[in-house]
């Protein structure tokens, strides 16, 4: 409201909703402003100018630069509360455009990066992560599904596993109960449906690792991985070349490359030997192994 204390004009005929929402979009209540930036710059960086992004109040954080926060929410206002003219303005700067290089000496003054003398390296979100596994395979499906197993099965008891079952469209589309989340989203800190939370968890525990070494669905994209590779390339060289650019968007150093080759022979002549396989079976196999484990790398899973 205008004046602090003040009671809202509302009509008899009317709840108040309307009058409540545009009190809090209104230009005389900067909080709003400034919790949506906060919330869009913490997304971006990794870390909101405020660090606790539910909490503005006296038991939260202060924001490392109050000035900057108060500036972006008036510009934010100014722009008709366009987010999106919010985010191009953000990714324009020079702090998100840095690398995330470490340097000793900003480093020992500022151990924090609360002065972002680097981008900090960030997390693939758990959604992401299952569609750059879809990506990279050629496997995803990019149309949106006729519907999700909860309306097919409305009315009825769900089986919680029905909404594990591997499917190829992005992770948006992916059936969310709020009382069970998809494996593939809730092993990687996925939001949890039953609260508001301005900034998600980032844990690193056993069981992602586990996930990303023995579940079905990332073995499968690993699998159409290598048949992309094998398809597509005609040497084992080209064929490590080409996965390093697709998942790591960059080119394999020598030694990255006669690492990966060794692997494979060797992987090879084990599971010819051992196991029996022909030699196209144990060329795939190897192809297949050495593909989820760019999946499982740190790098395919961190933004740098």
């Amino acid at each position: 409201l205008e004046t602090p204390g003040a009671r809202a004009s509302i009509p008899e005929t009317a709840s108040g909703r309307l009058e409540l929402a545009r009190s809090l979009a209104s230009a005389d209540n900067p909080l709003t402003a400034r919790v949506i930036v906060n919330r869009v710059w913490g997304h971006l960086f990794g870390r909101g100018i405020v660090a606790s992004p539910d909490n503005f109040g006296a038991t939260g954080q202060a924001p490392t630069h109050p000035g900057l926060l108060d500036n972006l929410a008036l510009e934010f206002m100014a722009a008709d509360w366009s987010i999106k003219s919010l985010i191009r303005q953000l990714v324009n700067t020079r702090s998100y455009q840095m690398g995330t290089g470490f340097v000793e000496s900003s480093f020992e003054r500022d151990p924090q990066n609360e002065l972002l003398w680097r981008m900090p390296p960030r997390r693939l979100d758990a959604e992401a992560l299952r569609d750059a596994m879809l990506f990279v395979s050629g496997e995803l499906d990019t149309r949106r599904p006729r519907g999700s197993v909860v309306g097919d099965n409305a009315g009825l008891r769900l089986n919680v596993s029905q909404i594990n079952e591997p499917d190829e469209y992005r992770s948006v589309y992916l059936p969310i109960l709020r009382d069970a989340l998809p494996e593939s989203l809730a092993l990687f800190d996925a939001s949890d449906p039953n609260l508001v939370s301005g900034q998600r968890e980032e844990t690193n525990v056993p069981g992602q690792a586990l996930y990303l070494m023995n579940n079905r669905f990332v073995i499968e994209q690993a699998e159409a991985l290598a048949g992309r590779l094998l398809a597509g390339e005609s040497s084992q060289r080209d064929r490590v070349a080409s996965a390093f650019l697709m998942c790591y968007s960059r080119s394999a150093s020598q030694q990255e490359i006669e690492a990966a080759e060794g692997f494979l022979r060797r992987f090879e002549m084990a599971a010819g030997g051992r196991e029996g396989k022909r030699p196209e079976e144990a060329r795939r196999l190897a192809l297949s192994s050495f593909c989820q484990s760019l999946f499982a790398s740190a790098e395919f899973r961190y933004l740098n």
